[in-house]
């Protein structure tokens, strides 16, 4: 009996298995009332081609058996994937939001440049200084009248050196044989006389010695006189109406007068708009 039942189940389950396909096919166009009633009618069948010793608690458990078996596999296809499809989206997205949610937000730090102030430059305008004098020192300088030839500026003075005084020779007609470029010859003897000035002083600002002879008898021609030097053995430096003796050192040869003494020198002076201080020696 046991074989039996067993050769039954096995045939039946051959059967199901060939039927299963023909009946997912017809399954898949007939709807669901239809297939309910296939099934039906298949197991009775089968249940007729059992031998006839089964009892009938084994027909009903093997009609169950076959109807769940059919019931599963006439699921449509279609139905199926498009379910697994759902399910793999639904996993995907939640992957994507799990992810999205475990991974922290890169965010790339914006680092600024420090901004220096870049303050315009204030031009400090230069000053037109206008000094003023606020200290000066007096000093004895001479002042004397000296002799020049007519003809070719000969001077008729000597120089002490000790004292730096002008000191006039004795006979201003005649002097030493001189060419003039006046008279274009020679001088005559006698010959004529001219005065002029000698100064012996300090410069103003420098306090360097200045000694200097002018003269203006000819005006305009001046400078026959300071061309020739005589015996004061040569000039430091020459203009047009004047020649140093000696030059102060600064040469700008500044001549001040005043005070009882008759010269000045600066000492100190001051700006008049800014306050800048200027000292001298």
């Amino acid at each position: 009996m046991r074989i039996r039942r067993i050769l039954a189940v096995v045939m039946v389950a051959i059967m199901l298995a060939g039927c299963g396909k023909v009946d997912e096919e017809i399954t898949a166009k007939v709807p669901e009332k239809k297939e309910e009633t296939i099934v039906e009618t298949e197991v009775e069948s089968i249940a007729e081609e059992v031998p006839g010793e089964e009892d009938e608690g084994t027909k009903e458990h093997l009609a169950s058996e076959v109807v769940e078996e059919s019931t599963v596999e006439t699921v449509p296809t279609e139905q199926v994937k498009s379910e697994e499809v759902q399910k793999t989206e639904q996993k995907t997205e939640q992957k994507k939001t799990q992810t999205k949610a475990e991974t922290p937000a890169v965010t790339t730090p914006v680092v600024s440049e420090p901004t220096t102030s870049v303050e315009p430059e204030t031009k400090m305008e230069e000053c037109t200084h206008l000094y003023e004098p606020v200290e000066w020192e007096e000093y004895t300088g001479i002042r004397k009248m000296v002799w020049g030839c007519n003809g070719c500026g000969f001077p008729l003075f000597t120089i002490d050196p000790e004292t730096h005084d002008a000191v006039n020779i004795p006979d201003l007609y005649f002097h030493r044989e001189c060419y003039s470029e006046k008279l274009g010859m020679m001088c005559p003897k006698p010959c004529g006389w001219h005065s002029e000035q000698y100064y012996m002083g300090y410069c103003y600002r420098c306090h360097g010695q200045i000694q200097m002879r002018c003269c203006d008898y000819f005006y305009k021609n001046t400078e026959y006189c300071v061309k020739n030097a005589g015996d004061l053995g040569g000039y430091e430096k020459v203009e047009s109406d004047c020649a140093y003796i000696k030059s102060c050192s600064c040469g700008q040869n500044i001549l001040m007068s005043g005070g009882e003494k008759g010269g000045l020198m600066l000492k100190r002076e001051v700006c008049k708009y800014c306050g800048d201080v200027k000292t001298y020696p």
